[in-house]
């Protein structure tokens, strides 16, 4: 009886002894299992840190602006000159105006006008105008004035513009016809197709071959320049 109950005993821990130490290795696997799936996310979560570290950001889009408008400058008198000034008054052709005329922003005359027109600022006429005209520039185009014209700063004259009476300006460059004198305080230059009957003042003047001219020239300077000039005589007045 005690050798069977030793044995008995025996077996029971051989086998209870093998179940515990069974579960023990599932515990411990299990374990490990869970401690290997911690360094797993660990490291991919430093991987994913450095990523974004070390990415470059997309760049972002400038915000558009708008161009800047540039207007180029010219001696000249273009024929577009007075549509780029924001209060301009525009006659069209077929129109006749009997009196006068006074307006602050810009003109542009294509019809016919009996009377005087004194402008604050450019004035195009390629109608016909039987009075002065006073303005701060002028272009003449295919125009036929009867009167005097004063100009503030510069006057353009083209081939086809006929003149009767004085022209008062600053500078200008003459290719049509005036029958009046001309008065300047720069220059004025006479292009080729030029007619002008009357005399010239100005500081400089140039008259083109193929321009026709009748009257006298004098060019205005200081009197020390002729001085200087003849300084061999008396002082000249």
């Amino acid at each position: 009886m005690g050798f069977k109950e030793d044995f008995k005993r025996a077996m029971q821990e051989t086998v209870y002894g093998n179940q515990l130490d069974a579960e023990e290795a599932v515990l411990e696997a299990e374990e490990a299992s869970e401690v290997a799936e911690k360094v797993k996310l660990s490291a991919k979560k430093k991987k994913d840190e450095m990523t974004e570290s070390h990415s470059v950001p997309e760049p972002v889009p400038a915000k558009a602006t708008p161009a800047e408008t540039v207007r180029p400058v010219k001696e000249d008198i273009p024929a577009q000159a007075v549509h780029e000034t924001s209060n301009v008054t525009v006659i069209s052709a077929g129109t006749i105006i009997r009196g006068g005329i006074e307006s602050e922003g810009a003109i542009e005359f294509n019809g016919e006008l009996v009377g005087d027109v004194n402008c604050k600022q450019e004035m195009v006429i390629t109608g016909k105008v039987e009075g002065n005209v006073t303005a701060e520039r002028v272009l003449l185009q295919d125009a036929l004035i009867k009167g005097n014209i004063s100009c503030h700063t510069s006057a353009n004259i083209s081939a086809d513009t006929q003149i009767m009476g004085d022209l008062v300006v600053r500078d200008a460059r003459i290719d049509g016809r005036i029958m009046g004198n001309v008065n300047a305080e720069g220059a004025i230059i006479a292009g080729e197709t030029a007619v002008i009957v009357g005399d010239i003042t100005a500081y400089t003047v140039e008259i083109q071959k193929g321009s026709y001219f009748e009257g006298k020239v004098i060019m205005t300077g200081p009197s020390e320049e002729k001085n200087r000039l003849f300084d061999k005589f008396p002082k000249m007045v």
